[in-house]
């Protein structure tokens, strides 16, 4: 089974075996530009992918790594449950066209429809699988005649043999380069986590560190953790052996 790790920030109702919370977003049927912290930050993580003789290196899937911050006394005692989908479970009140997608969070890059056409009024139940999905955290939208609805996911591989079987979150160009926006790594978003003991156990985390997971075809992945700098634009250079 795959180490992956799906933590779902407060369902519309709390349909999922392993969730946690957050306030996300919800309120009139139209969307504004900007709904969390972390989509407003303007900087970018630029990289250059070279091999061990300085060619950049062209087409080079790019994913990421991350780690909790966590509370000392939880960190290492409360277990989190690993699956590779999840359930977000809503309601209709009254018949309706209803729209329930999943999109990346800061590129609002679509990665899913799980529900687009007419309802009839109920209760009803979503499955979000992840198994082909890279690592980040994602929005999942519903949309109704009377509602907007935005609640985050964070996706959690840590196997990297597994990771790099996924969509990549980027590919370098030509020039052995690529670009990624701050804002899809969620550096400002606090994560309320209910772990699988219950929803009694609480705990709240943050983003602590990042690596850049870089892999083709024919070499070794490189996983290279860096330092993060969320006030400014980062650059770092790879080499793939």
């Amino acid at each position: 089974m795959r180490n992956l790790t799906i933590i779902l920030f407060c369902s519309i109702i709390f349909a999922a075996v392993f969730n946690g919370c957050d306030d996300g977003v919800s309120g009139g049927s139209i969307p504004g530009p900007e709904r969390f912290l972390s989509e407003q930050s303007p900087y970018f993580l630029s990289g250059t992918v070279t091999d061990g003789k300085g060619f950049p290196l062209a087409g080079a899937e790019i994913h990421y790594m991350f780690t909790l911050q966590m509370p000392a006394r939880t960190a290492f005692r409360i277990p989190m449950k690993t699956m590779p989908s999840t359930q977000i479970g809503f309601s209709m009140p009254v018949a309706g066209q209803a729209s329930l997608k999943v999109y990346r969070l800061g590129t609002r890059e679509l990665v899913a429809t799980l529900i687009d056409g007419v309802l009839q009024a109920g209760n009803y139940t979503a499955t979000f699988n992840a198994a082909q999905i890279t690592n980040g955290f994602y929005v999942y939208q519903l949309i109704t005649k009377d509602s907007f609805i935005e609640k985050l996911m964070l996706l959690n591989i840590n196997d990297v043999a597994e990771l790099v079987k996924t969509t990549p979150l980027a590919r370098t160009d030509a020039e052995g380069k690529f670009r990624l926006p701050q804002s899809l790594f969620g550096f400002d978003e606090m994560i309320k986590v209910t772990t699988e003991r219950g929803p009694e156990v609480v705990t709240t985390a943050m983003i602590d560190s990042i690596a850049i997971v870089i892999h083709q075809s024919g070499k070794l992945p490189l996983v290279q953790w860096m330092s993060i700098n969320k006030n400014s634009n980062m650059e770092h250079s790879y080499i793939l052996q």
